[in-house]
């Protein structure tokens, strides 16, 4: 039902909208898993709740396909976890705030709330980058209509631009900023009131440079790709660990070009915000295989490890205690 309801909307785009960064986060392998899971009783909620918002939505940007998508990454993330051997519980909304899911394992209990990260800019920016698609596939008709055999239109999107503050999308701290204050603008401390909470946030909408594992430490050598060796700061363990002023290192991308550009105006969210005991990224490839970094205090170690070993394929410290596991591979 919910696959062949989001290939329909896909195949509806085609001749109207080359780019719909909305709908194209859906992954159809991840909707076939949460059609097939239908006898679980919070995922058949879920997907009746994605449909319902789906129901009378077209094309184009609309502010129910973001809701739908909300719905369908808490699933999608519910199944991931249960498939890792992680039993969990769907905490019944009411008027507090509330974490999402409660998971009991090895006689303790801990909270996940998830929060899925959009464009900056929000509506404005997922509207036009359905615009650009839109131009696109005019030129494209108009292309072919012209009596070429072959036609090429070009869109860029960047899912950072702010208004007219159009950020870069090869500047690391302008990944690491927006991440920091859009997690920053959609927690609040309520949801981590019932106990030992972890905070996931879904990066689907925001897809990083580089490899999450290397973006996992403070600073990786880039060297792939690239026509000058680099030093590079890793986006996702400076958006939990960086500091005010901290100097950041981005690519080089010319002979001469500064590696350092810049430096953090803002904390990274687990130096502060105690009441988060632990940040987890979810990440995805160019193949859209899920993979998830998590990041805790030292501190911490003994008493959140055993929740986030079994569904991280990484885990760091401020300490960059794990970072040599990764700098071995390079």
């Amino acid at each position: 039902m919910l696959y062949s309801k989001i290939l329909s909307l896909r195949q509806n785009h085609l001749g109207y909208i080359t780019i719909n960064p909305l709908l194209n986060a859906f992954s159809l392998e991840m909707c076939q898993e949460i059609d097939a899971a239908e006898n679980d009783e919070f995922i058949r909620k879920t997907r009746n709740s994605i449909l319902n918002r789906l129901k009378n939505y077209e094309i184009g940007y609309h502010v129910e396909l973001q809701q739908a998508l909300r719905d369908y990454s808490e699933a999608a993330t519910y199944l991931s976890l249960k498939s890792k051997g992680i039993l969990l519980e769907k905490v019944p909304e009411n008027t507090n705030k509330t974490p999402d899911f409660k998971v009991n394992l090895e006689g303790k209990e801990f909270f996940i709330e998830i929060k899925t990260l959009g464009f900056g800019g929000g509506e404005e920016n997922y509207i036009k980058a359905m615009e650009q698609g839109l131009d696109a596939q005019v030129s494209i008709e108009n292309q072919l209509k012209a009596g070429n055999t072959t036609a090429i239109a070009i869109t860029a999107i960047n899912p950072l631009k702010q208004g007219e503050q159009d950020y870069s999308y090869s500047r690391q701290k302008d990944f690491i900023e927006t991440i920091i204050k859009k997690i920053k603008g959609l927690v609040k401390q309520g949801q981590f009131e019932a106990g030992s909470t972890i905070l996931l946030i879904d990066l689907s909408l925001i897809p990083i440079p580089a490899d999450f594992k290397v973006n996992s430490i403070p600073i990786f050598p880039l060297f792939e790709n690239q026509k000058l060796k680099n030093l590079v700061s890793g986006i996702l363990w400076y958006s939990a660990f960086g500091k005010e002023n901290e100097r950041i290192f981005s690519p080089i991308e010319f002979e001469g070009d500064a590696n350092i550009k810049s430096e953090l105006s803002i904390e990274g969210i687990l130096n502060k915000n105690d009441f988060i005991k632990a940040l987890c990224f979810q990440v995805y490839n160019l193949r859209q295989e899920r993979k998830v970094v998590g990041f805790y205090r030292a501190k911490d170690e003994d008493s959140i490890m055993p929740l986030l070993s079994p569904f991280c394929d990484f885990v760091n410290d401020e300490m960059n205690t794990n970072g040599w596991r990764i700098l071995q591979m390079l």
